[in-house]
């Protein structure tokens, strides 16, 4: 008597089976990711390199408990993320997933992102968990920065704009728009050069500058500029290059600051200074020569004389050595009023 018996089905299940366990265990050595797998029976938990690798823990250190992955969650964030899995599990979704601080071997966070996978019986009872869990700490930092520094640069009265690599306007803050009259859809893909530069503009400058950006080597320049309504302006830029992680120039981060006024104030100064050393000379050349000639004709004349024309005509040099001084010292007076309506 022959019974034969159809197996097929249960060969079959067998070998996926092994084919998917084998597919699991490549997956989780060669990903940079930690992958856990959650028996929700035992509460037992098996992890691949993930907390070795990504968190510095010696793999004697990781226990195969699921309370050893909650102590580490950072405490601002433990009850958000329990009452999240508590409540996957009990609605019956077949995913979750949660962004949360994870305690590294050394005692700091990173910033992670967890998904998993649930298992359920024919009850609804969840059974299995299976995910990945994600260091998202660089990411996160640097889009920390990014807002920080987007607020900053949205919140500083300094014009602030971003020109790509090849020196077009990609992005301008408010105060930029407000400063210069242009909209930043009037700005976006135009060189500042076509935007802000005028017949008082230094082409030698422009020059320079875009050598400069060209070496992608971060310098600072003065610069005189245009506002959209032909009104000129002095500018003190400085530009920084953004450099990926090849060293090629992604983009540029320019800040300029008006400093018209100082400049204003540098030109009095230095016409203040133009106009004290003519007095200077004046009063040591020119104002010694009539005073010498006073000294000298008064030195002259003789009351006592008889010779009337003699003392004459030296009254007459006097006056006109006189007149000259007093010319000199209102040449004097008018300069010194002229540098101080200029203060005003």
């Amino acid at each position: 008597m022959v019974m034969a018996i159809d197996i097929d089905a249960e060969i079959k299940s067998t070998v996926q089976a092994r084919d998917f366990g084998t597919r699991y265990e490549l997956l989780a050595k060669v990903t940079p990711d930690a992958i856990y797998y959650w028996d929700m029976r035992t509460n037992a938990v098996t992890w691949n390199h993930g907390p070795s690798t990504l968190f510095g823990y010696q793999e004697r250190e990781v226990e195969s408990s699921l309370q050893w992955w909650e102590v580490r969650i950072h405490p601002d964030d433990y009850d958000r993320v329990l009452k999240s899995l508590r409540n996957a599990i009990r609605f019956g979704n077949v995913h979750w997933s949660e962004r949360y601080r994870f305690r590294c071997s050394n005692g700091e966070y990173k910033h992670v992102y967890a998904r998993g996978s649930i298992i359920y019986n024919k009850q609804q009872e969840g059974q299995r968990m299976v995910g990945v869990v994600q260091d998202i700490d660089k990411e996160v930092k640097q889009q920390e920065q990014i807002t920080l520094l987007s607020l900053v640069a949205s919140q500083t009265t300094n014009t602030v704009f971003i020109p790509d690599a090849d020196g077009r306007i990609e992005w301008a803050n408010d105060a930029f728009c407000h400063h210069t009259g242009f909209s930043l859809k009037e700005a976006t893909g135009k060189h500042p050069s076509e935007l802000m530069a005028g017949s008082d503009t230094s082409m030698d400058a422009l020059k320079r500058i875009g050598d400069k950006m060209t070496a992608g080597i971060p310098f600072s320049a003065e610069l005189v500029q245009y506002r959209k309504n032909g009104e000129s302006y002095w500018a003190y830029m400085t530009v920084t290059p953004v450099l990926d992680d090849d060293g090629r120039v992604e983009k540029f981060i320019s800040i300029q600051t008006d400093i018209t006024e100082k400049k204003q104030f540098v030109t009095q100064l230095q016409e203040q200074n133009n106009t004290l050393r003519e007095i200077a000379w004046m009063n040591s050349h020119e104002l010694r020569r009539p005073v010498s000639s006073i000294l000298a004709i008064t030195s002259l004349i003789d009351k006592d004389s008889s010779d009337q024309a003699t003392n004459l005509r030296l009254i007459i040099m006097l006056q006109k050595s006189v007149t000259e001084l007093d010319e000199m010292i209102h040449r004097m007076q008018s300069k010194l009023k002229q540098q101080e309506d200029d203060l005003l």
